[in-house]
């Protein structure tokens, strides 16, 4: 009333809420020019008939005056604001925490989190990660079932990767049963940005023992990210009951595969069909690629071509037009003169070949092919094989 009254007399057009205003002024305005112990008296009273009043913005501007003066005394109002159910308040309270929050301050914050709403929650979640707050850790993974909804757990996950510097993993994987859609894109995508050394290998050992949910999705970042032990982990899972995560260990085996796992691999293929044998084939073809003995390997599969009763002759073609080289090339023409559909498969690989070195036999099919659907495969191969190669344009 005393500076609406003010207000007033200069003429000012102040409602109560600008007059307030005024006042959290006057009293920053003492602390600017060191009177301490006035502008503390006055902003005391301020703070009180705000708070009496529900005003958050004059509280706000008066438990900011207070704490410029002496942080310290005002470190247990501040913490009691930073629970507060105004948004305002607890931001206010939180930023002046900020700059002179301890250890145990924070951990204090950590353990009344059950007691807050899901907004609260999340703002000192935030708050907590920005800071160092590495005694929170446990307090926060005991409150994570309390979270009220998927921003504060998405928070906590945020938060708890931080602070542990990504060594959490075990933590968030033993989530994944219970998180919502959003929840689990988090989980997974801490899993592929920590740091710490033990989270593929904490990724490997989950996967066997776990849950549908868990599998599907630990499978999901191992076709993203690996180590030399994840194919060890991923291979048994290929024969899984589970089409979701019989599909998701086949997504990942290009990812995880290397040369030792090629007789394995190869395996697969007369029982995998669709996109599970897509995936087979690609592995094969890394593996065969990473491979100190290349020709070898290849040799091999060759050998499996010359079984007239190998029903899953056509599946190999993908492998070796992957490969490519003079033997692979040797074991697909020499299928030209196969029955029709492995005729078929066995053009549609040349097309495909990963290099131009089945240009000569692709011209050659062009001049003979005489079935049309053929002929479109032979001519579009002819054309990519072409381009990629060093013919000059007369040629």
């Amino acid at each position: 009333d005393t500076f609406l009254k003010k207000a007033e007399e200069k003429s000012y057009q102040y409602d109560r809420t600008n007059a307030a205003s005024l006042a959290v002024d006057y009293a920053e305005g003492l602390a600017k020019h060191d009177q301490d112990a006035e502008a503390t008296k006055f902003a005391t009273t301020l703070y009180k008939n705000a708070t009496s009043f529900q005003a958050p913005t004059i509280q706000a501007g008066a438990i900011s005056v207070l704490a410029s003066i002496n942080p310290a005394k005002q470190k247990k109002q501040l913490l009691k604001l930073a629970s507060n159910e105004d948004k305002l308040l607890r931001n206010v309270a939180l930023g002046l925490l900020a700059e002179d929050a301890k250890a145990s301050d924070l951990v204090k914050l950590a353990s009344n989190l059950r007691k807050l709403d899901g907004d609260a929650q999340e703002s000192i979640l935030n708050f907590l990660a920005t800071e160092d707050a590495t005694g929170s850790v446990k307090s926060i993974e005991k409150s994570f079932p309390a979270l009220k909804d998927e921003q504060a757990k998405i928070a906590a996950l945020n938060a708890l990767s931080v602070l542990t510097k990504g060594a959490n993993s075990e933590f968030l994987i033993q989530q994944i049963p219970v998180a919502s859609d959003n929840e689990l894109a988090t989980i997974k995508t801490l899993l592929l940005s920590s740091k710490d050394n033990n989270t593929i290998n904490n990724v490997n050992s989950a996967l066997a023992n776990s849950e549908v949910k868990t599998q599907v999705a630990l499978l999901d970042v191992l076709s993203q990210r690996t180590n030399e032990s994840s194919a060890k982990a991923v291979l048994p899972l290929t024969a899984s009951s589970d089409a979701a995560v019989r599909l998701g260990a086949f997504k990942a085996l290009p990812t995880v595969v290397n040369p030792d796992n090629f007789d394995e691999v190869i395996q697969l293929l007369d029982s995998t069909s669709g996109e599970e044998l897509a995936y087979n084939q690609q592995a094969a073809i890394i593996a065969i690629n990473a491979s100190a003995d290349k020709s070898s390997k290849i040799q091999q599969l060759a050998s499996k071509l010359s079984t007239s009763a190998n029903p899953s002759t056509g599946k190999y073609f993908p492998i070796f037009a992957g490969v490519g080289g003079s033997e692979a090339l040797k074991a697909i023409e020499g299928n030209l003169d196969s029955d029709a559909q492995l005729k078929t498969e066995a053009i549609q690989a040349l097309a495909d070949w990963s290099n131009p070195e089945s240009l000569p036999i692709l011209i050659r099919l062009s001049k003979t092919e005489k079935d049309p659907q053929i002929f479109n495969t032979v001519f579009t191969g002819l054309i990519k094989q072409l381009n990629a190669s060093d013919v000059n344009a007369d040629q």
